[in-house]
């Protein structure tokens, strides 16, 4: 910039003019809460200040924010500079209660199938289950969600279930070890789970069975198609106080085949091959 006064002096100023990185804050997606959850948001630039409204009323000043009421909530983001920007988030809630819960070991052999259980008691309209892109998914429904491992390696498992727009998440770890380890870590680890039984043959579509389990108080057990290679029933029983588990298995009407009858806990398990006529 070039200046000059009235006698005709000048002098010059350098000026640098620099664009400022755009400011941006994103609060995501609407969401419907159901009855008793919170949305928490936390922005990630804390060197910012952040002002909320909800419904157009000021609301809180911060970056972190729990949100649990219907409303309009809007954030305004504002620099040192005193630029700013903002975004409107809308929550909606209702009045269903929802639970996500999940049952799995804790570990897992590679080629072997593991199941994980859906076991939440809150009535939900469907699940999604998801887990690492490379990990096969056997089978899945809302019960139950079987997949086969082919690496060694710890796998994040998650379940969502859904109601009336709002939705629950439960996530989990897998330890996933190779069948030799699988071998050493049996023979080092005194057994819990023996004397498996089913009785009688099965017949009019049910059989019961019993197993002794001293030391675990809940089992788990499946019900694998052999041939097919899925699961077609799971449950849970518990011990009495003298360790022994016993339940009644009801057949689907039509069932038939070799199947295998696998009773488990977080670390160990029994089966025995049963042929359903």
């Amino acid at each position: 910039m070039l200046v000059t006064d009235r006698n005709g002096c000048q002098i010059t100023y350098a000026t640098t003019l620099v664009e400022p990185e755009q400011l941006l804050v994103n609060l995501g997606y609407d969401r419907t809460l159901c009855y008793g959850q919170v949305f928490s948001i936390v922005l990630p630039d804390d060197k910012l200040t952040y002002f909320w409204q909800k419904d157009g009323t000021f609301f809180q000043i911060g970056y972190l924010a729990m949100l649990s009421e219907t409303g309009e909530y809007t954030v305004i983001a504002e620099d040192e500079t005193g630029c700013k920007a903002f975004d409107t988030l809308q929550i909606q809630t209702v009045t269903d209660h929802l639970i996500a819960e999940f049952w799995h070991s804790h570990e897992a052999v590679v080629g072997e199938d593991f199941v994980v259980a859906n076991i939440g008691q809150t009535p939900f309209d469907f699940v999604t289950w998801a887990i690492t892109p490379d990990v096969q998914i056997v089978s899945q429904n809302d019960d139950y969600f079987v997949v086969r491992f082919s690496d060694v390696g710890a796998y994040e498992i998650s379940l969502t279930v859904h109601k009336n727009g709002c939705f629950d998440e439960e996530i989990g770890l897998v330890n996933v070890i190779s069948e030799h380890e699988s071998l050493q870590m049996r023979a080092a680890r005194k057994s819990t789970l023996s004397d498996l039984k089913l009785f009688p043959n099965p017949a009019n579509d049910q059989f019961t069975f019993s197993v002794k389990s001293p030391q675990t108080t809940e089992l788990r057990w499946i019900l694998v198609n052999v041939s097919a290679g899925t699961v077609v029933l799971f449950g849970q029983a518990y011990s009495d106080s003298d360790g022994l588990v016993e339940g009644q298995v009801l057949l689907p009407v039509q069932l038939r085949g070799t199947h295998v009858f696998r009773v488990f806990t977080e670390n160990e398990q029994i089966s025995e091959q049963i042929i359903i006529q």
